[in-house]
């Protein structure tokens, strides 16, 4: 069996050629042949022969047109006579059972080589296959990147003369315009226009019962005419009054109708807003809302757009502002009141202004604080200033009976640190001073402590309201994921440690001009090195370049005694300036070559720690057996070297010295190998032998503890963690007011999740009495997780009760005034304000905690309740700067204004709310 293939099929004849015409560019040829042989000719009959040539050339197409149409009918008859010779042929074919053939569609193509073009339909794509089902008519998709953006449909570059009427706010341009370009932008920045409102009726005329009323074109009527109508109708006319008003009102009603313009967004939003303060003038979101809109209509952007907003602001707020006393009381339409009022007042309007802001009671109380602070010691005799206050100069026969005559050292450097104390200085373990041989009867740290409750250090103690709650865990596929868990530093603002432990100061809230005359003033001698050294402290935190100044001073002055303790502070300022090369020089210039002196050992320790510290742990090494006058870093020398330390710590001599020998022992021990236990252990046969709650057991117990901290956390060196949290929950055990210990225990807490630990270390006291310290460090701690505190108030508050509570404690103005600002903080006025009369009995000298009624306290007591205050301060002798009634300037018709505006009593609500509810 063959089956047909192309080369089966006959070979037809081709189609005859016919006579093709000569083209139009041999026929220009020929021409210009023509022309060349006969030379030149006119422009006449060049232009009558191209004339002619394009004639022909067109008859030449439509023939050729014709020819195609005939030659298309006569195919399309050959191709109907062929196909009915087809189905004649199958029918007796008898190989119609060996295969299928389908000619009706491509058989002919052989013949005629190919389908006619008039046989196939053209499809175009409407708009280049731009268009989108659904789009108006004129627009267009263009792609954009991974999108598409619809416009106008272009041709040329050019777009359609008409717009459709559904997008009438497009943009028609030569091109397509984008966000950035120079045009939209001006757009953008116009301001609102009028929006388009639907007019409800469609007729200028209004139809009134099938009627249409023309307006009259009569002139107006004359004021007098007006005035007669007026008595008129009073004398009892019996027509109808409202009928020449009413028909003179809708006349000129009609006839401004056409000239009135439709309210924009803006004023529609402005109307609203006037018509709800209409119902509630004390509403500050609504006033706010409106500040907003008014200057909406003012791009920020446009010229001299600042000092036009803020008039309108100013104009805007002092209209609310006068309205009601709340919004009178409202904060923030005060600070924008008097924030937009800084561009077009001068400075004495902007502090009047500032001036009418406070409240009288807030004023003074403010006025009375500042003084205070900026007035710490008393005027001399000799000043000039006018309005001076006479009080503040004291004249010795007024203070003879409390002189007292200071004759040892010892007191008269313990006035000295209490007059840093009272400028507000905090020292960490002052009140150690005044009681060495008893700390456990010492109290004096109900008042020392005071330097930690100024502004800013309570904004420190206290954590941000707006960090609310902690955040709970998300669930990823089904599994429930913890939130990771922040902390604030371990290390909080509250610093209370044993005293003489050399420690940067606290100079957060201190003056600083004045702290530094103070030590200079009270400086005894030459040879006063624990006044210097406290001085170069205070110095670093200042400045680090003037206190290494100061160093160099101090070392300048040729003295024998306590040379090494003014070099070693001197090698530790540069070492606190990032300058270790500079403290290298000092150490090695100092102490290598020197014989070993007991004196020493705590300026060794400084240069091993450096080194350790900084990671080059052979240097250390090397210097802890220069300490001893040991050259070589062998077995045997490692072995003699201990044996030298340990006679060193076990000979008496300084404290500071002795405890360098101890720490240079277990970094030697450290260094060569041994393990973390091994090292502390070296630390517990010295404290063994101390007795617990004396300063040498818990600098030495700070010291182990820092050890271990350091070898942990800063270099990060491989130790179980176990170690650190069990030694600082044993060094809180002893000494829990310890900040330093406390910020080390908390360090060893962080991610372990149990918070109960944490919780039940603070509140347990084993028997013994917690002091200020204490109390203030567990407020802290109440928020050293962040989005604790919420859940820690009702702790912290017992904890806060139970202070005031207790013989150690209840009389420290620190303890009160710290529950009455955790009061404020929570919002519970009511409670702070009964607390705040408890605590004035407790400390009836103690102006601060009066002065808080006047100001935090102010909106839940009435005028009388402070006026009453007022006199109870002057009655027990408390410094007032200027009067009540004085500086405030009330009256009494103000004062009882004051009176009737505070709560009413609750007898009395509750006796006319009875009234009410009963039926007669």
């Amino acid at each position: 069996m063959s089956v047909p293939s192309f080369t089966s099929f006959p070979q037809l004849e081709a189609e005859p050629s016919r006579p093709q015409s000569p083209s139009y560019e041999s026929q220009i040829k020929s021409e210009r042949r023509k022309h060349g042989k006969s030379g030149s000719s006119s422009k006449r009959r060049d232009h009558e022969r191209r004339r002619d040539l394009s004639k022909e050339r067109r008859r030449d197409k439509d023939r050729h047109n014709r020819r195609e149409k005939e030659k298309h009918r006569d195919k399309d008859g050959n191709r109907r006579e062929d196909e009915r010779r087809g189905r004649a042929d199958d029918t007796v074919d008898e190989s119609y059972r060996l295969f299928f053939s389908d000619r009706r569609p491509d058989h002919l193509n052989v013949q005629y080589g190919g389908l006619h073009a008039g046989d196939i339909p053209k499809y175009r794509m409407k708009a280049g296959g731009r268009y989108a089902i659904g789009l108006s008519r004129g627009l267009v998709l263009h792609r954009v990147g991974k999108g598409v953006e619809v416009c106008l449909q272009t041709r040329a570059n050019k777009v359609r003369s008409f717009v459709p009427s559904s997008y009438p706010y497009l943009l028609i341009t030569g091109q397509l315009s984008g966000i950035t370009d120079s045009r939209t932008r001006s757009l953008l920045s116009l301001p609102p226009n009028r929006r388009i409102v639907h007019s409800e009726d469609s007729h200028k005329y209004a139809e009134i019962d099938g009627f249409i009323k023309i307006a009259s074109r009569r002139a107006k009527p004359q004021p007098e005419d007006t005035y007669r109508s007026i008595i008129e109708a009073r004398d009892g006319d019996s027509s109808d009054p409202e009928s020449n008003s009413s028909g003179a009102s809708s006349d000129e009603d009609s006839d401004d109708q056409g000239n009135q313009h439709p309210e924009t967004s803006q004023q529609a939003q402005i109307k609203a807003l006037e018509q709800q303060l209409a119902l509630d003038k004390g509403s500050v979101s609504t006033w706010l809302s409106l500040l907003e809109v008014t200057l909406s209509s003012i791009p920020i952007t446009s010229k001299n757009a600042t000092r036009a907003r803020s008039d309108i602001s100013v104009s805007l707020l002092e209209r609310a502002i006068g309205s009601h006393p709340t919004i009178k009381a409202s904060a923030s339409l005060r600070i924008k009141y008097l924030k937009a009022g800084e561009e077009i007042w001068n400075e004495k309007q902007l502090g009047e202004k500032w001036e009418e802001a406070l409240d009288p009671y807030r004023q003074w109380a403010s006025r009375e604080a500042a003084v205070d602070r900026m007035s710490l010691f008393p005027t001399r005799a000799a000043s000039t200033e006018e309005d001076g206050d006479p009080y503040s100069m004291i004249l010795f026969p007024d203070i003879r009976a409390p002189l007292v005559k200071v004759t040892t050292p010892q007191a008269k450097h313990a006035l000295r640190l209490a007059t840093l104390s009272f400028i507000g200085l905090p020292i960490p373990g002052l009140s150690q001073v005044f009681s060495p041989e008893e700390p456990q009867n010492n109290w004096d740290d109900r008042w020392c402590m005071k330097a930690f409750l100024d502004t800013r250090h309570l904004a420190l103690l206290f954590p941000d309201v707006s960090q609310g709650t902690g955040r709970i865990g998300e669930s990823i596929a089904g599994a429930i994921i913890a939130q990771e868990k922040e902390y604030r530093d371990s290390f909080g603002p509250i610093r209370h440690w044993g005293f003489q432990s050399l420690a940067p100061l606290d100079t957060l809230s201190v003056d600083v001009k004045l702290t530094l005359r103070t030590f200079s003033q009270l400086r005894q001698a030459d040879s006063d090195v624990e006044w210097d050294l406290l001085a170069l402290l205070f110095e670093e935190v200042v400045n680090v370049k003037s206190a290494l100044k100061l160093s160099k001073a101090f070392l300048s002055v040729p003295r024998e005694a306590s040379i090494l303790e003014y070099w070693s502070a001197h090698a530790q300022l540069e070492r606190m300036n990032g300058r270790l090369d500079g403290a290298r020089k000092v150490y090695h210039t100092v102490l290598v070559g020197s014989s070993v002196k007991h004196s020493s050992g705590g300026m060794w320790w400084n240069w091993a720690e450096m080194e350790w510290l900084a990671g080059n742990e052979d240097q250390a090494m090397n210097v802890v057996l220069s300490s001893v006058g040991i050259d070589s870093s062998s077995g045997v020398s490692i072995l003699r070297a201990k044996r030298t330390l340990d006679e060193l710590i076990s000979s008496p001599a300084q404290w500071r010295n002795q405890e360098g020998w101890v720490k240079l022992r277990a970094l030697l021990e450290l260094l060569h190998g041994a393990s973390m236990d091994e090292v502390l252990r070296i630390f517990d046969d010295q404290l063994s032998v101390m007795g617990e709650g004396s300063f040498c057991h818990e600098s030495l117990t700070v010291a182990s503890l820092m050890l271990v901290y350091n070898h942990r956390v800063i270099l990060n060196k491989p130790m179980p963690p176990i170690l650190l949290r069990n030694r600082a929950a044993q060094g809180l055990e002893i000494y829990p007011s310890n900040s330093m210990i406390l910020g080390i225990f908390l360090e060893g807490e962080k991610g372990q999740g149990v918070w109960g630990k944490v919780r039940s270390m603070l509140g347990a006291s084993d028997g013994k009495a917690k002091d200020v310290a204490r109390r203030m460090e567990e407020v802290w701690v109440a928020s050293w997780e962040k989005g604790r505190w919420m859940g820690e108030l009702e702790r912290t508050r017992n904890g806060l009760a139970a202070a005031v509570e207790h013989e150690r404690t209840r009389a420290s103005a620190v303890i009160w005034r710290l529950y009455l600002e955790f009061e404020i903080r929570a919002g519970r006025l009511q409670d702070a304000k009964r607390l705040l009369f408890r605590a004035i009995k407790e400390c009836p000298l103690d102006k601060e905690l009066y002065l808080l009624a006047f100001g935090p306290l102010r909106s839940v007591f009435d005028g009388k309740e402070l006026q009453d205050l007022a006199d109870l301060m002057v009655e027990r002798g408390v410094r007032l700067r200027k009067g009540l009634g004085e500086g405030m300037h009330l009256n009494r018709e103000e004062l009882d204004n004051e009176e009737d505006t505070g709560d009413e009593d609750e007898i009395e609500h509750n006796a006319r709310e009875l009234r009410r509810l009963m039926p007669y």
